[in-house]
């Protein structure tokens, strides 16, 4: 039986979108267009490339010698990002918009740690995807490929949105 390697819907050109943006311009951008960015672009690209790569973990557990905690792991790691993005939008970013920065201090030391968190967790995924051996069953190894490369697209994602914030958000909020 053939297995099919889930799609997921991404804008046209969205791939290419942001994951290089340009620091110092957003560092002089208006805090509300930068927070504008971060929830209208980076976050919807976020949720679908999670979701990408939990369904290719689904399709490649079936038929890879892998370690049963991929999916588990993974799927975690996805819940606690979208939680995470969850929280930036309903409490962080209206805190910011509306210039109350210096008291957003304590929830940006969590988003800071989380996004540490973040690194440290995704690295354990990647170890447990780079740890899977191709099946004899072609599409089945495809879908191996597939989300070992949904995984650096991830990380590559995921790392230029924390860079953002980390570097132009937080710290020009925080001066406010």
């Amino acid at each position: 039986m053939r297995r099919r390697t889930p799609q997921v819907s991404l804008p046209d050109g969205a791939l290419e979108a942001w994951p290089e943006d340009d620091i110092e311009a957003w560092r002089k951008a208006p805090i509300d267009t930068l927070i504008q960015h971060l929830v209208e672009v980076h976050h919807p690209m976020l949720r679908l490339t999670l979701d990408r790569a939990v369904a290719l973990s689904v399709v490649v557990a079936r038929g890879q010698e892998l370690d049963p905690e991929l999916g588990a792991r993974l799927a975690a790691f996805a819940a606690v990002v979208h939680e995470h993005l969850q929280k930036e939008e309903d409490v962080v970013f209206p805190a910011i918009a509306r210039g109350q920065g210096p008291m957003t201090r304590g929830p940006v030391a969590v988003m800071l740690k989380e996004h540490r968190e973040h690194r440290e967790a995704l690295a354990e995924v990647h170890q447990l995807a780079q740890g899977a051996t191709p099946a004899f069953d072609a599409p089945v190894g495809l879908a191996l490929e597939d989300l070992q490369g949904a995984l650096v697209e991830l990380e590559r994602r995921l790392w230029a949105h924390v860079r953002l914030e980390d570097e132009a958000l937080f710290p020009r909020a925080l001066l406010d």
